[in-house]
């Protein structure tokens, strides 16, 4: 559906004002709704390989495993100041854990997102076969 308009609105030219109605996905041909669907697959699989192998997830993941690792090998309890008990699970596990948080928060939506496209793509490609 296009609408032209031909009054003036505000500073611009009628002439130069076009709306097109956007289009639904049932109106895509069947060869561009496969490969939306694949381009979906893909940025989902990106965003979240982008989750999993971010900045804050491999620092909590080394942190983990490094304070793991002293308290199995004994030198958590060998620490002389009693600071590193404390100071150790927050820099290791909390600042990395919150910076997760906010980097899940903000992708998540476009994990949620290319979810719901994929799912919608693939009751309407069900549909037509």
């Amino acid at each position: 559906m296009k609408q032209e308009f031909h009054g003036e609105v505000g500073h611009v030219a009628g002439r130069d004002i076009i709306y097109e109605a956007p289009q639904m996905l049932w109106d895509w041909e069947t060869s561009e709704l496969k490969h939306e669907f694949r381009r979906c697959k893909a940025k989902l699989w990106k965003v979240r390989f982008d989750i999993f192998f971010s900045a804050p997830s491999i620092w909590l993941a080394a942190g983990t495993l490094a304070m793991v690792w002293m308290l199995f090998s004994g030198i958590w309890f060998k620490v002389a100041e009693p600071l590193w008990l404390f100071a150790a699970p927050f820099g290791a596990v909390m600042i990395p854990s919150m910076w997760l948080l906010a980097v899940r928060q903000r992708k998540g939506k476009m994990v949620a997102h290319y979810r719901e496209r994929i799912e919608i793509i693939d009751t309407i490609l069900q549909d037509r076969e």
